[in-house]
């Protein structure tokens, strides 16, 4: 993969993040602390937000080792974009809203 293919993606994933973190923001200020909401609120939330979250702090450091393998010259497996990464930033770009 080309070195700003690796830049493109870690910024798609870092925007997704933010994205998401904005949108547990909202959900706070709306609904109030997480430890008051109910079991239902949470486990809804837990599946499309913090789950996704985890899993995009990992990707974004994968996608950094890449890039910094990559930059140092060193052979590394190239695994181009996860399905999954790709399903979880449009997510949170709906969750975003407009805009």
């Amino acid at each position: 993969m080309e070195r700003e293919a690796h830049v493109r993606l870690i910024r798609d994933s870092l925007k997704a993040y933010q994205q998401l973190l904005d949108y547990w923001e909202r959900q706070v200020q709306q609904k109030g602390s997480i430890g008051d909401w109910p079991s239902v609120d949470m486990d809804r939330f837990s599946r499309e937000v913090t789950e996704p979250l985890r899993f995009l702090k990992d990707e974004a450091g994968r996608l950094a080792e890449e890039l910094r393998r990559h930059d140092l010259g060193v052979t590394h497996n190239d695994f181009s974009d996860s399905g999954r990464a790709r399903g979880i930033r449009e997510a949170a770009a709906k969750l975003a809203g407009p805009g």
